[in-house]
């Protein structure tokens, strides 16, 4: 019997669950975890990851000394499941003649206002935009965004799951959370993008799902395949998601219009290989793209398409980056009629900054078609909206028959919630 192929995971504490990854592949490969062992975000993980493969320790080296240090490390391909480490896994991937996007592709993935220069350079459509640095004075901030059409949203140059976004009314409001964060020290280390926001077809009040979708892809050889779209709750004040569920709610000409879009976005950007997870929202002038992020999407996105498709998105992206020819099945755009898998994310109240109490999780089960209820909060945690969509208090998993029993769910989940906050 042949030696099982090695793949490198450039991981850290942002990553997926090591243990939900090794389940995942560890049956087609064994895993090298590329991983700053003094990292003291690890807490547990740093005892964990040896159990589950080799540990490569980077010592806090930048991404070309980690390949460097790989340099004679026996490796079959690369991989990254987080936006911080696909840097690490591109320098590895160059330096070992592996599958891997080169570093400029990284760049526009990672950096919001890159991108969004690449699309538009691609013909692909964006709202106006501007790139703010985290210490700038009112008049210069004024005059970059001179141009632009208030409501702004503002969010980090490089973040994730709705950290630090903020819905902008006027220019007001701009500059004084500019120099109430400055002042703090909150803002002077990161820039940001403030863009005009895209306006919603169906106005937010009235949704009963959100006015937006992403598109789970795999790319091999700069040919991006889209498998799967996802659909979502409605959005929480400000922009924290709410929830995933599979298959999408679309009619058949939006669903196609939403497939090409996605592959539009990844070859714009120039993406060779590996995960990507498009998110694009429905405006009253067509499908626009939110964002295009180089990994596989949270929020429960893999175990729902898990539970849809027999197989995992980790598995199939996995096998691409051992350089195996994956037989991809794409999304075919029709109109579904359910059953529904979903992921609902019960998100604390923006003015909240304490969970005080919580009861009724127990009641959750069997409604709604709920299978699953995990508490991600307990009495006496600190909240923070500002955390963005990875500050959740519960989170309720199931299957809804139909499109009605779908919408259903936020209202009948938060009916039997009891909750408190200070």
């Amino acid at each position: 019997m042949g030696t099982r192929p090695r793949l490198a995971i450039a991981y850290d504490i942002t990553s997926s669950s090591p243990i939900d990854l090794a389940a995942k592949i560890n049956g087609m490969c064994e895993i090298v975890w590329v991983v700053d062992a003094g990292d003291s975000s690890l807490g547990s993980m740093s005892r964990l990851l040896p159990r589950l493969g080799a540990v490569v320790d980077t010592g806090g080296r930048p991404p070309a000394g980690v390949a460097e240090l790989l340099a004679d490390e026996p490796l079959d391909g690369v991989i990254a499941f987080t936006d911080r480490q696909l840097s690490v896994a591109s320098a590895i991937g160059r330096s070992l003649d592996l599958a891997h996007n080169p570093a400029e592709v990284v760049e526009r993935l990672n950096d919001k206002f890159v991108q969004r220069t690449a699309l538009a350079s691609a013909g692909i459509a964006v709202p106006g935009f501007r790139r703010l640095g985290g210490g700038m004075d009112s008049r210069t901030l004024t005059d970059l965004v001179g141009d632009l059409s208030f409501p702004l949203v503002l969010k980090p140059l490089r973040g994730d799951s709705s950290r630090e976004t903020w819905a902008i009314k006027d220019l007001p409001t701009l500059l004084r959370l500019f120099e109430r964060k400055f002042s703090s020290g909150q803002f002077a280390a990161e820039d940001f993008i403030a863009e005009e926001y895209l306006g919603d077809r169906v106005p937010r009040d009235l949704q009963k799902i959100g006015e937006y979708v992403s598109v789970e892809s795999i790319v091999q050889d700069g040919r991006p395949v889209p498998l799967a779209i996802t659909g979502k709750f409605p959005l929480v004040e400000p922009f924290r998601e709410s929830g995933n569920f599979m298959p999408h709610t679309l009619e058949a000409d939006e669903a196609s219009e939403v497939l090409a879009l996605s592959v539009d976005a990844a070859l714009a950007l120039g993406v060779w290989c590996g995960a990507l997870h498009i998110e694009i929202k429905f405006t009253k002038d067509g499908p626009r793209v939110i964002e295009v992020n180089g990994r596989i999407g949270g929020g429960g996105i893999d175990s729902i398409y898990m539970r849809t498709h027999g197989h995992s998105l980790t598995e199939l992206a996995a096998q691409a980056a051992l350089g195996r020819v994956v037989d991809l099945v794409p999304e075919v755009p029709r109109r579904e009629s359910g059953p529904f898998s979903y992921e609902y994310f019960v998100q604390p109240p923006m003015d909240a900054h304490r969970l005080r109490s919580i009861a009724g999780s127990e009641r959750l089960l069997g409604v709604a078609g709920t299978r699953s209820v995990v508490l991600n909060r307990s009495p006496g945690d600190a909240l923070d909206w500002q955390q963005g969509s990875q500050g959740y208090v519960v989170q309720v998993g199931g299957v809804a028959e139909d499109r009605g029993s779908l919408e259903l769910v936020p209202d009948a989940v938060l009916e039997l919630l009891e909750m408190s906050f200070d």
